[in-house]
């Protein structure tokens, strides 16, 4: 499938240099919204919303890099012909080629969800979204690249990559990186070859009649491996178009890159070797300080599990079982 990158810079620069002039091209499958191009080789998306639903104002906004515009009046010139429509125009300024880069994802990631004729209730909606991620390229990474692949590497290996995107957690900083009913699983990964981990001392205890697993697995850097994005990608194609998964996967993943977003798709892991060294363990089985003295917070300690027997269990089964 062509990407928006691809599209856009398919597109000519418009033979005009009147403002609100674009080069565009239909969005395949939402073909009532356009992935355009300005003058100033800015990209945009132009998203159609249907007159009768212009129901209540929506402000114009200009902030990080993006000015959004709502019902203008825009002059589209495709292949030698001239439309004139109205559109809500979000576009990207700027001379940097990873953020527009990023800007295009963004479009990619939200405007599916959108469908062909949104009201302005969810364009303010998915406005905010493009707000939301990018906000997040202000801000450091909330966990390390390698921890980011092995929670996406261990959807990627699942037969049933829908529920453990739906089980995924909505933050990175919750205390286990997967729940889903009784299920609680925690990722953890090393570049050692030595399952040795870090663990607080509450990680450890799941709630009352919960089942907590540790998925540990090998992670090495190796140049003919797969990236965040190669991940990322794969695991959307297995999604058949459920938006809202979709939407979280690449959401989460962007937010958690923080201003390292540029690494999404230059460093590479070892795919094989991950998959070769996955063990499952049960908490109960693992190493662990159960109670901290009085007045004593935030205990946290590493614990090797080279010498523990894994679970006969694998990710899959766990989620069949979950209840």
């Amino acid at each position: 499938m062509i990407g928006f990158q691809d599209e856009f810079e398919n597109l000519p620069i418009p033979n005009t240099t009147k403002e609100h002039s674009y080069s565009a091209v239909a969005v395949k499958g939402f073909e009532n919204h356009r992935i355009a191009k300005d003058f100033n080789e800015n990209p945009c998306i132009l998203i159609s919303v249907t007159q009768k639903k212009q129901n209540f104002k929506v402000a114009r906004q200009k902030l990080y890099n993006l000015s959004i515009t709502h019902n203008l009046s825009c002059e589209i010139h495709v292949e030698n012909k001239k439309e004139e429509h109205n559109f809500s125009v979000i576009r990207y300024s700027g001379n940097d080629r990873d953020l527009k880069r990023y800007f295009l994802k963004a479009c990619e990631i939200l405007v599916p969800s959108l469908g062909n004729s949104p009201d302005n209730k969810q364009i303010t909606h998915t406005v905010n979204k493009f707000i939301e991620l990018f906000k997040v390229l202000k801000e450091p990474p909330k966990k390390t690249l390698q921890g980011l692949w092995s929670e996406l590497f261990l959807i990627h290996q699942s037969n049933n990559p829908r529920e453990l995107v739906r089980a995924w957690h909505t933050i990175p900083e919750e205390k286990y990186d997967f729940s889903i009913a009784n299920l609680r699983i925690e990722v953890k990964s090393s570049s050692t070859r030595s399952r040795t981990h870090h663990f607080s001392i509450e990680q450890l205890l799941p709630p009352l009649k919960s089942k907590l697993y540790v998925a540990s697995l090998f992670v090495e850097i190796l140049a003919g491996g797969k990236s965040v994005e190669h991940l990322l990608n794969e695991i959307v194609e297995r999604l058949d178009n459920e938006f809202d998964l979709i939407e979280k996967l690449n959401f989460l993943t962007y937010s958690t890159l923080g201003g390292a977003f540029d690494k999404i798709e230059n460093v590479y892991y070892d795919y094989q070797l991950a998959k070769d060294s996955l063990r499952l363990y049960n908490s109960m089985d693992i190493p662990k300080i159960e109670f901290a003295p009085d007045d004593v917070f935030d205990v946290r300690f590493k614990s090797s599990i080279d010498n523990v027997k894994p679970s006969k269990e694998t990710v899959d089964s766990l989620l069949k079982n979950a209840k």
